[in-house]
């Protein structure tokens, strides 16, 4: 068994203690943007999980 790994951090400790996991993000393909979704992507930008290209593509 052959498991990809995604470069870049698998989790971060969020300001206010959480750990957020690349888990934790809505798909690319979710079609109903509401604001929680919107404020994990930002979070996960913020924290260093992602990129800010990795959360613009589709």
């Amino acid at each position: 068994m052959f498991i990809r790994r995604i470069p870049g951090a698998q989790s971060v400790t969020l300001a206010d203690g959480r750990i957020m996991t690349r888990a934790d993000l809505p798909l690319a393909a979710t079609c109903r943007w509401v604001a929680s979704r919107k404020a994990a992507v930002v979070q996960a930008v913020d924290a260093g999980l992602i990129t800010a290209e990795e959360a613009m593509e589709t």
